[in-house]
């Protein structure tokens, strides 16, 4: 027997003495209503009614400020993430800019060619 397999069936052998110990503490009739309501019918916060206030119209009215401070899809957001929180996000910028420079769309064509290593 491996000592993966040992360790488990010991895990199972006080799991189950602890779980028993439980059981054996209680009276029958509360235990037999404890299993009815955990296994049967459900947990109380189960059956409780909450009520939320929601909008549908919300994020339609949202859009258009987000796309002013995020650009369309979130551009301007995904290249704020991706310079980073560090306070190193304008030499990242800078660096960026650099290596893009001339470049028709972006990094696609250094990135093909496999010179796309920018150097700190």
């Amino acid at each position: 027997m491996t000592a993966t397999k040992k360790f488990f069936s010991i895990f199972l052998v006080v799991g189950f003495m602890v779980t028993m110990k439980t059981f054996a503490t209680e009276d029958p009739v509360s235990l037999v209503l404890r299993l009815i309501q955990n296994n049967l019918v459900g947990a109380p916060v189960v059956h409780q009614v909450t009520e939320w206030e929601f909008d549908p119209d919300v994020a339609v009215r949202r859009r258009e400020l987000f796309q002013q401070v995020n650009g369309f899809r979130g551009e301007k957001l995904i290249e704020r993430i991706g310079l980073g929180t560090d306070g190193l996000h304008n030499v990242r910028l800078a660096l960026q800019r650099e290596r893009d420079e001339g470049l028709l769309g972006g990094t696609i064509h250094q990135i093909k060619q496999g010179d796309n290593i920018v150097e700190y």
